[in-house]
């Protein structure tokens, strides 16, 4: 029996403007952005609901979630979370955390060897790793990060023609009221990262031009002046850490090339091009196990403890 033609989701909230995408086989076929903060949780689901009815999908009809991970806003990290969980306990969607600075360090031109992805943490900090890259750049024309077109839309939905409550319409915001879904409950496990664990089954091979980037520091919280210190010459500096932190940069290090500010947020496309090679490799992650990867606890948790 063949597999249902893929059927996906793909949610970025890490930084300050979200963004959500829709996978049809391996290309991006929509994608929209939103505001940032508190406002995520108003607009993903709306959002999502009106790509997803555009195109006949159900939410029963979704084979794979990619969902970015973290570091990043504890806001829209928590709230993205949370979706994913309940849809997936729901429908059985598999789920696909992919870290949020490897997404945002796809965003550096062909030419750099050397990157640092960084975001904003506040408080003189950033979340921030160091990558190198080991092969030569993904190509021009790879589908999952093609310009999004239309894809027909069937009554019956794609792939194997399961139906959500709804009768097959798609309508994902209405699916969480019939199912009475909670998608406010709070993620415990702060400093825990997510638990992934790869399928059984035959390898699959993954697509070299998704997976050039090697990571020679992981994501941790630390100053950005510090970060660069240790990176070697010359580095590329992507990410909104650049507008927050520009007392760090020194004016007078030519190895140092800042990014331009159109490339400074991961953007929902980029999680999904990188989800298909992990879901090629397996690396699917257990909703029971999902964790956004904070690094930082909350604020508010540290505040409480400072009373």
């Amino acid at each position: 029996m063949s597999q249902p033609q893929r059927c996906a989701i793909a949610i970025e909230t890490s930084s300050r403007i979200g963004s959500v995408a829709l996978v049809h086989g391996d290309s991006v076929i929509a994608e929209q952005t939103f505001a940032h903060g508190l406002q995520h949780a108003a607009e993903m689901l709306p959002q999502l609901d009106r790509l997803c009815r555009a195109q006949g999908w159900s939410p029963r009809d979704l084979t794979e979630l990619f969902l970015s991970i973290g570091p990043g806003s504890f806001t829209g990290l928590r709230i993205a979370v949370a979706m994913a969980k309940s849809l997936a306990l729901a429908t059985g969607v598999k789920l696909v955390a992919v870290p949020s600075l490897r997404v945002l360090v796809e965003n550096a031109p062909p030419s750099a060897t050397h990157a640092v992805a960084a975001l904003d943490a506040k408080r003189g900090q950033v979340y921030a790793a160091t990558f190198h890259r080991a092969a030569p750049p993904p190509r021009a024309n790879a589908t999952a990060n093609a310009a999004p077109g239309p894809v027909p839309a069937t009554s019956e939905g794609p792939g194997d023609g399961r139906k959500g409550d709804n009768g097959g319409k798609g309508d994902i915001h209405r699916f969480f009221d019939n199912e009475k879904m909670d998608v406010t409950f709070s993620v415990a496990g702060a400093s825990a990262g997510p638990g992934v664990s790869a399928a059984t089954g035959p390898s699959a091979s993954v697509d070299p031009g998704a997976c050039d980037w090697i990571e020679t520091e992981p994501p941790r919280l630390d100053t950005l002046e510090a970060i660069l210190s240790r990176s070697p010459r010359p580095v590329h500096l992507i990410g909104d850490a650049i507008a927050y932190h520009r007392d760090a940069l020194d004016k007078h290090d030519p190895g140092v090339i800042l990014a331009p500010e159109e490339t400074w947020r991961p953007q929902a496309r980029t999680v999904a091009r990188l989800g298909i090679a992990m879901a090629a490799a397996g690396l699917f992650t257990d909703p029971m196990t999902l964790r956004p990867l904070y690094i930082r606890r909350p604020e508010a948790e540290e505040k409480w403890e400072a009373r």
